[in-house]
């Protein structure tokens, strides 16, 4: 860990598994980041992206859940509970008329393990689902543009989301994910791509054994390029990234949220991670100050690690 450069969970694990084996090792990755003291001197937040590996290789490894509160809308709907798998992005999307509960929780954990299969571990509050909220929020209002900036705030969205909730689920869970370079549905059922349609004469013989094991050897595969491809997409972007990171003055940044990251509102749950464009008024070594669009400045400075160049 030291030596590599203070590597997070994958990278270490790629490292160590050309050379070893153990069964635990996973564990030992964490204790390792965990136990490091220089780690631990860039704080929490730099913590916690070390230690958020891509582990979960199979369906229903892991299933996460967080609860939505949502403006009154159609029919008394005002609250959402949403449950997605780590592995496949596949979202489960449940609306109530109530608060949610403990019973409305095991009644929608019920219906997902009665029509799927019960996943091995559950995690509530918190979890991945809150990186697809925003998405969520602007597939319910299929109306609205990207410059209608008023719009974005909570008390203003449309009392028809109810309506639209559902094929925004839908087109979330059968759109092609670039870090996986298949579709979210593909990858949960083991749906086989590139391959012949059966022939309706073929549906009139039993199935074999054959036929069975081929199917999962398909499906497994798929699943070992989704998880390959995740793998990849995230190696990329970090041999991308160019290490030290530069402004030039006037260029167009966007701060990071960093109050969001950690927080129970709803009304945060809903805001963007980047705010609107800012420019750059004058560099300080590592941090610079901004200004808005209009040109008034901003009092506080802000480091680089918070903020991005801005792209139309």
């Amino acid at each position: 860990h030291n030596t590599g450069g203070h590597w997070r969970c994958d990278m270490l694990k790629i490292a160590l598994m050309d050379h070893y084996y153990s069964p635990k090792i996973n564990i030992l990755i964490m204790k390792v980041i965990i136990d490091c003291a220089k780690c631990k001197s860039f704080g929490t937040q730099h913590m916690h992206s070390l230690l958020e590996p891509i582990m979960c290789r199979h369906p229903f490894k892991l299933l996460v859940s967080d609860y939505l509160s949502m403006p009154t809308g159609k029919g008394g709907y005002h609250m959402l509970g949403l449950f997605m798998d780590t592995f496949s992005q596949h979202l489960w999307v449940t609306k109530f008329k109530t608060a949610g509960t403990a019973k409305t929780t095991i009644d929608s954990l019920s219906v997902i393990f009665n029509t799927y299969v019960a996943p091995k571990m559950f995690m509530t509050d918190e979890g991945t689902n809150k990186l697809l909220l925003h998405v969520l929020k602007w597939l319910c209002m299929p109306e609205l543009g990207e410059d209608d900036a008023d719009t974005t705030k909570w008390e203003q969205l449309p009392g028809t989301w109810p309506d639209n909730l559902d094929n925004a689920v839908r087109a979330l869970n059968n759109c092609l994910l670039p870090a996986f370079k298949h579709m979210p549905k593909e990858l949960l059922l083991g749906l086989i791509i590139n391959t012949k349609h059966t022939r309706p004469e073929d549906t009139m013989v039993p199935l074999d054994v054959m036929e069975a094991a081929t199917h999962m050897a398909y499906a497994a595969q798929q699943r070992l390029d989704g998880y390959n491809e995740a793998v990849k997409h995230a190696l990329e972007r970090k041999r991308v990234h160019p290490g030290e990171v530069v402004f030039n003055l006037g260029q167009l940044v966007q701060i990071y949220r960093s109050d969001t990251d950690y927080t129970f509102k709803t009304e945060c749950k809903l805001l963007l991670k980047w705010s609107t464009p800012h420019r750059i008024a004058e560099w300080l070594q590592n941090a610079y100050k901004l200004v808005t669009l209009n040109g008034t400045p901003l009092h506080s400075e802000y480091s680089t690690r918070q903020l991005h160049a801005f792209t139309p």
